[in-house]
């Protein structure tokens, strides 16, 4: 790519970063479609700004959650995660760990993350990470397994009313394990 059109992207994305702030409806759901057909991953923490200030309606949140759904470049992973860990993003956990699995986003290099992130958060989250974490295709890491099982454990200890998703979390940990 040339640097003509380097800089014409940069503010194309610029443009669109703008167009995220308004407050006008029209103006959000057309950058939204321009996002859809022709966003990057840049934009990733943009939408989750959008997603955790959304006094736009339900048309706009709703347009935005399905951008985040349909992701399906590896750089998407990161912007994620990160944002994750914000206390910004705690409403909306479960959208993001749900937008990790409709994407099909390769997650195995965070599994203990997903682990905690079940635990420590809500159940509507510890069940996103749960479905997240049973529908991983790659070879996991014995450690992180081990690890991931370890935590689990030690968080049964205490009562929760995410008993039965951790029970159920375990077993699909163990399910790794006798697979590897």
């Amino acid at each position: 790519m040339d640097t003509e059109n380097m800089v014409k992207m940069g503010s194309k994305q610029k443009a669109l970063i703008q167009d995220l702030q308004s407050e006008q409806e029209t103006v959000l759901m057309a950058a939204l479609e321009t996002i859809r057909k022709d966003g990057t991953a840049d934009l990733i923490p943009h939408l989750i700004q959008l997603l955790v200030h959304n006094d736009e309606g339900e048309m706009v949140f709703e347009a935005t959650r399905i951008i985040l759904n349909e992701l399906k470049t590896v750089k998407a992973v990161e912007p994620i995660i990160k944002e994750l860990s914000e206390e910004h993003t705690k409403d909306i956990r479960h959208i993001l760990v749900g937008a990790l699995w409709e994407s099909g986003l390769p997650v195995k290099d965070h599994l203990l993350f997903l682990v905690d992130l079940a635990i420590k958060d809500d159940y509507l989250t510890c069940l996103e990470c749960l479905t997240v974490i049973e529908n991983i295709e790659d070879r996991l890491d014995d450690e992180d397994l081990q690890a991931g099982i370890t935590q689990v454990q030690d968080a049964l200890m205490r009562p929760s009313d995410k008993e039965d998703l951790l029970n159920g979390l375990i077993e699909v940990l163990n399910n790794f394990m006798m697979a590897n």
